[in-house]
């Protein structure tokens, strides 16, 4: 099989389960009802500032650091990141940061677990030039004893 079914076969494969992902997501959403927003939301929403802030003053390691120790990353190009040390060197590799922001369109779960949906917006400075990339998201956070901590990142580009 050539590079290019390969990749297309691979790209298939990941936008169902993706879509698979985004399915079960709304469809949670939908079945929740009108109930209170639960304290722990405000909490991630708080992250999500956190994390632009953090972005924005160029420390990425602040960022590595709301990562669990065996969290993994899956990027838009079905490459996966896994664990202390490489969350930290894929933090820390993105170059010239601008901006970046979190816009969360559902957080659900419960006081330990929740998962968040969302749009991402990444800005960064890249031979003179502004590169803006937008994604979607999936968080997955876990409440430790330090906080709550992203255990999986899963972001795709996002459809225009």
């Amino acid at each position: 099989m050539d590079r290019a079914q390969s990749s297309a076969k691979r790209e298939a494969a990941w936008a169902r389960i993706v879509g698979g992902l985004l399915l079960v997501a709304c469809a949670a959403c939908r079945s929740s009802g009108a109930a209170p927003t639960p304290p722990w939301r405000d909490e991630i929403e708080a992250l999500n500032g956190e994390i632009a802030q953090l972005f924005r003053s160029g420390n990425l390691l602040g960022i590595a650091d709301l990562y669990a120790a065996d969290a993994a990353i899956v990027d838009q190009d079905d490459r996966r990141t896994s664990g202390r040390e490489e969350i930290d060197a894929y933090w820390a590799a993105i170059e010239s940061p601008v901006s970046l922001r979190l816009a969360a369109r559902s957080i659900r779960g419960s006081p330990a677990l929740a998962y968040e949906v969302g749009t991402r917006t990444l800005v960064v400075e890249e031979a003179g030039g502004i590169v803006i990339e937008e994604a979607e998201f999936l968080l997955l956070w876990r409440r430790e004893p330090e906080g709550w901590r992203i255990v999986f990142d899963c972001h795709w580009v996002a459809p225009r």
